[in-house]
């Protein structure tokens, strides 16, 4: 039977993908970021409604229903599990900071553009919102963006150069979230197709 090889393969590959993350200190914690990232950014969807709508938290969490504003859900999760790692892991797995922050600022960046891409492409194609799809989306970005970063930590070369740009990154996409989160620029990606508006609700 084909399908017998075929799970044979899978098997092997999973078997063998589960041993190198067991064995990587390093891949091990991202393995976990997942589902941190999603978890946190989960309860940031709801966290400001929740907690009364304070004006001047608001760049923290998706505050209406535009594609910008839940890219929050992936950066700010993402970014916090990063900075953690790296404190955690200096005993560990001796991370180098430039080299650690270098692979940080590429697993930021990935998820933004697979969301934004991913959605748009299937509303775009199909003609369609789903929120299942969203969400699988959503999963789909963090897994990449998590994945990216430990390729790059175990790829880049650890420069003074690569590291300042990256911080370049990391703080032009955190200052870009407050920006906009208070003044949003009249574009489809911000904005909220729901309540038909830019900016907070």
């Amino acid at each position: 039977m084909v399908y017998r090889p075929c799970f044979r393969i899978y098997y092997l590959w999973v078997n063998n993908l589960a041993k190198i993350i067991l064995k990587n200190t390093v891949a091990r914690w991202h393995a976990w970021g997942v589902l941190f990232i999603i978890a946190l950014g989960s309860l940031l969807h709801f966290a400001f409604a929740f907690l009364g709508k304070p004006v001047w938290l608001a760049f923290l969490f998706p505050v209406n229903e535009s594609v910008w504003e839940h890219l929050k859900m992936a950066y700010w999760p993402a970014l916090l599990w990063w900075i953690i790692g790296y404190f955690t892991l200096r005993r560990q797995a001796a991370p180098g900071c430039r080299l650690w922050f270098s692979a940080a600022a590429a697993a930021l960046i990935v998820p933004l553009f697979v969301i934004v891409m991913l959605y748009y492409f299937y509303t775009g194609v199909f003609g369609i919102e789903s929120v299942i799809v969203d969400i699988a989306i959503y999963v789909l970005a963090v897994l990449a963006g998590q994945a990216v970063g430990v390729y790059c930590y175990r790829r880049l070369p650890e420069r003074w150069p690569l590291f300042f740009m990256a911080v370049l990154v990391i703080l032009g996409l955190a200052a870009a979230f407050v920006w906009f989160t208070y003044d949003p620029p009249a574009v489809d990606l911000f904005y909220d197709h729901h309540h038909h508006s830019y900016g907070i609700n």
